[in-house]
């Protein structure tokens, strides 16, 4: 098989294969100044446009945190990936949405 593209980039930075392949597959724990630098310089981003924190770390963190601005869209979610990621108090007003929608389709 052969490597990603992305790999052989990242390769090319310098990186030794493991380092290319966990940030190639999204499994990097921690990553150099030196290299975060180097992908934003390759990349033409900021370190925010590649930083992503899982959403489940920052529900642990106060409303006004500033690591929420680097909450991702995903625009990949089906509705019930959506209702599944809905914090608990959120529940009740989303059932209510929900059933008046519902309503809505049967000319109620």
């Amino acid at each position: 098989m052969g490597r990603k593209p992305s790999a052989i980039m990242l390769r090319a930075m310098g990186l030794n294969f493991n380092t290319a392949t966990q940030l190639v597959k999204g499994k990097a724990e921690s990553i150099k100044l030196k290299t975060l630098y180097n992908l934003c310089t390759l990349l033409q981003c900021t370190p925010n446009d590649l930083l992503n924190v899982p959403p489940s770390e920052l529900d642990k963190l106060p409303p006004a945190h500033p690591l929420h601005q680097l909450r991702k869209a995903d625009y990949n979610l089906t509705p019930l990936d959506i209702v599944r990621a809905l914090p608990i108090d959120k529940i009740e007003q989303a059932n209510k949405l929900l059933m008046d929608l519902l309503n809505d389709g049967k000319g109620e």
